[in-house]
């Protein structure tokens, strides 16, 4: 059984390696897992299936798997595209005003209620506006 699990790890490394160098990325993630694979490798045929070894491979399946969120986050960056506009707009002429003169020299009226304050809050209102 202690062998299975040998072989299999020895399988895995294997093909991480070879998807390593496919991909052209064997930068230090992926030689840091290569290298903890290999080194689990030596603990498992050395001191056979232990808790340190099951601690080992718990911590290899966490670089592997920043390894492959690292992955799946560059080959998303080639996925993106941009999209040009392909929409159309057409500039609609605002009306001119028929009175402008009229409109422009006009005084607006407002009808504002004095706020209810206290008689401290009005007197600094009162002085702010004086200045």
């Amino acid at each position: 059984e202690l062998y299975q699990i040998y072989k299999q790890q020895n399988e895995l490394r294997q093909a991480l390696q070879e998807m390593l160098q496919q991909e052209g990325k064997e930068g230090s993630k992926g030689n840091k897992a290569v290298k903890q694979m290999e080194e689990l490798e030596k603990e498992l045929l050395e001191k056979g299936f232990t808790q340190e070894v099951m601690q080992q491979m718990m911590r290899l399946e966490y670089e592997l798997l920043k390894l492959e969120d690292a992955m799946q986050q560059q080959g998303e960056d080639t996925k993106r595209k941009s999209e040009t506009n392909q929409k159309t707009y057409e500039l609609k002429a605002i009306p001119p005003l028929k009175h402008p003169k009229l409109y422009f020299n006009s005084n607006e009226v407002l009808n504002r209620e004095p706020l209810p304050l206290k008689s401290i809050y009005k007197k600094k209102v009162q002085e702010y506006f004086k200045d």
